[in-house]
C-alpha cells in the first residue's frame, strides 16, 4: 500500500486490469513500473524518465538496483539485435535435475517413484512432457526489435475435443506485429447447441481479451 501511495505521488496511474502494473506517461515518453512481492521491473523510453524514476523510488525505500533485467519471475532475458528473447531454461533444468532426470534415460519406472498409482496414460503424458522440456530447455518467446502498430487476435474452437468430458474447447492468441503477447485455451463449461453459438463465444472470449476486461 506504500508503494502505490509513492507510485501514484509521483503520477503514476495504476492499472484497472492488473493492479501490478503502473504507467507515467509524458507527450510521447512513458515509464512503466510492475510489481511482484518485492521486486520492481522499471522500463521506458526515455533514459532520464528512467534515472528520475530509480532516484525517486530509493528516496522513499531501500533498494538495490540490477541494472539490465536478466532474470524476473522465472523468466530469463536474452538480449540481440533481433530483439529480447524470453525462455525458461534456468527453471526447466532444475525441474529435470529435481526428477532425477539428468543423466538418467526417460523411463516410467523413473517417474512411478514420484506419483501416487498413475495410470499408463498419465505416465505417457509425463514422458513426453518431461522429454520435450529435456530436448529443448532453451526454446521461449522471441520478442522482436521492429517497431509495430499492428495488434492482431485469432481465435478458434473445438467441437468436443475434450476427451474426459467431451465439452468444446475455444482458443484465442493475441499478437502485437510479430511479437505473441497473449493465449489461452478454455474449456467451456456449459454446453452449445450449435457450431454457430461457439463461434460467438470464441470470438467474445478474444474480444474481451483485447479490451481488457
Amino acid at each position: 500500500m506504500k508503494l502505490t501511495e509513492v507510485l501514484l505521488q509521483l503520477g503514476f496511474k495504476q492499472s484497472h486490469y492488473d493492479y501490478s502494473l503502473f504507467i507515467r506517461g509524458t507527450n510521447s515518453d512513458t515509464v512503466i513500473v510492475l510489481v511482484y512481492a518485492d521486486d520492481l521491473l522499471i522500463t521506458g523510453n526515455n533514459d532520464k524518465l528512467l534515472c528520475d524514476t530509480r532516484i525517486e523510488l530509493q528516496r522513499k525505500f531501500k533498494m538495490k538496483d540490477l541494472r539490465e533485467l536478466k532474470f524476473f519471475l522465472g523468466i530469463e532475458f536474452a538480449r540481440s539485435k533481433k530483439g529480447i528473447l524470453m525462455c525458461q531454461r534456468k527453471y526447466a533444468l532444475e525441474l529435470i535435475s529435481e526428477e532425477g532426470l539428468g543423466r538418467a534415460k526417460l523411463s516410467v519406472e523413473v517417474l512411478i517413484q514420484y506419483r501416487h498409482c498413475p495410470k499408463v496414460s498419465h505416465i505417457e503424458a509425463a514422458l513426453r512432457v518431461v522429454r520435450y522440456i529435456k530436448e529443448a530447455p532453451g526454446l521461449g518467446l522471441l520478442i522482436p526489435a521492429e517497431s509495430t502498430d499492428k495488434l492482431v487476435a485469432y481465435c478458434d474452437y473445438d467441437w468436443g475435443s475434450c476427451i474426459a468430458s467431451r465439452r468444446l474447447v475455444t482458443r484465442y492468441l493475441v499478437k502485437f506485429g510479430n511479437a505473441l503477447v497473449s493465449w489461452k485455451s478454455k474449456k467451456q463449461m456449459t454446453m452449445s447447441r450449435s457450431s454457430t453459438e461457439v463461434e460467438f463465444r470464441s470470438m467474445a472470449s478474444c474480444a474481451a481479451e483485447l479490451l481488457g476486461w
